[in-house]
């Protein structure tokens, strides 16, 4: 979304030249961005996906037994599980470890921290990718989910998005 807007502030004005003009400029670096990101993200309770249909019952029901705390990612539009975690500050740890991974294959990293109900957690995950990824904490940005992800994700969701600026 910041490189859209930010591509939209730079883009040539009316009867300027440039190589792409006006919105498919601003398309064509958003694509460009969206092809460097990645994102991961765990929620705090397999109850949601279950009742979502992402995750059968019988799954649900024995990751909760065990403790298992999913490590999502997006792949070609789908969600997939990255890795299975048995605490929740382990799975937040790897959460961690898996986006300042993704960091240093970028050039110039942009990070956001995304919850739901969590402002203290993701703020101190924030600060643990800030010096992981050898970037300044004001360069990470923190938000909360949007309903509608919420609602799928439930409460205690926490999410890490890496992109190229």
């Amino acid at each position: 979304m910041l490189a859209a807007v930010e591509a939209a502030r730079e883009r040539p004005r009316r009867g300027e030249r440039g190589d792409l003009a006006g919105g498919a400029a601003v398309a064509e670096r958003v694509r460009e961005v969206a092809a460097s990101s990645s994102v991961f993200f765990l929620v705090d309770s397999l109850d949601h996906l279950r009742r979502g249909g992402r995750l059968s019952a019988a799954a649900a029901a024995l990751g909760t037994v065990l403790g298992m705390r999913p490590i999502l990612t997006l792949k070609g539009g789908h969600i997939e599980v990255r890795e299975k975690v048995r605490t929740r500050r382990a799975a937040r740890e790897r959460l961690v470890a898996l986006a300042v991974e993704a960091a240093a294959r970028l050039e110039s990293p942009r990070l956001g921290v995304h919850h739901l109900g969590q402002p203290e957690i993701a703020a101190e995950v924030a600060g643990q990718l800030a010096t992981g990824a050898g970037v300044d904490v004001a360069e990470v940005t923190i938000s909360q989910i949007s309903a509608v992800i919420g609602a799928h994700a439930g409460p205690g969701l926490l999410s890490v998005v890496v992109a190229e600026r």
